[in-house]
């Protein structure tokens, strides 16, 4: 019977990956602390189960294990490139002009805020 709650709580921490991957793809990160949460915790569980049964786990429980890993490597992929991207447009963020009054148009190209100056597209 351990066996089997040992198989259930695998597949509950797979879909909570799969979860987090969805919302990672969506970039919606509101639900990332609460899919954290629950990752913990049934991660604990596992662990717990897994000192428990002490031996080899099972050709199925491996599996599960190996998806659980292909997955936590692409989450942190995910995770790495939107750091990257918050990063660089942080850094554009901070590179203000020298010229306060000069603003980004509609189109990305930068304008003077002041009336009636000219635009230009550095």
């Amino acid at each position: 019977m351990a066996a089997q709650e040992e198989l259930a709580v695998a597949q509950a921490f797979v879909a909570l990956l799969e979860e987090e991957r969805a919302e990672l793809l969506a970039a919606n990160p509101a639900r990332l602390p609460e899919i954290a949460e629950r990752k913990v915790a049934v991660a604990q569980r596992l662990a717990a189960l897994a000192r428990a049964r002490g031996a080899r786990p099972g050709a199925e429980l491996a599996a599960l294990a190996g998806r659980a890993l292909a997955q936590i490597r692409d989450n942190s992929m995910l995770v790495d490139a939107r750091l990257r991207a918050v990063g660089q447009a942080l850094a554009v963020l901070l590179r203000a002009p020298a010229d306060p009054a000069r603003v980004y148009s509609a189109d990305g190209r930068w304008q003077s805020a002041r009336p009636g100056a000219q635009r230009t597209t550095a």
